[in-house]
């Protein structure tokens, strides 16, 4: 979904304005924000995290990305609760 998109980009967006991230991890960063706006916006189409950690050729632990995962909320401040600019579309 678009809104999935748009949340997606907010949250690496929100958590790099707050955190810096070392290069090798931006994957990381990446396919954990799409999976927390996944959880946030999906209904049916979750993705599992064997999933992710496939798509990343195994570059990252389902550890990593849940480590990852309260990293991303803890910076946001767990604010995923914003208009997104798909709905002024």
């Amino acid at each position: 979904m678009g809104e999935t998109f748009f949340l997606t980009v907010r949250l690496i967006d929100q958590y790099l304005s707050v955190e810096k991230i070392a290069r090798n991890r931006l994957q990381l960063l990446g396919i954990t924000a799409l999976w927390v706006a996944a959880k946030y916006q999906e209904t049916y189409q979750v993705p599992k995290i064997d999933n992710l950690v496939y798509i990343c050729d195994s570059a990252y632990s389902p550890a990593d990305i849940l480590a990852m995962e309260g990293s991303i909320l803890l910076a946001v401040r767990f604010g995923l609760l914003v208009e997104s600019p798909l709905n002024f579309f």
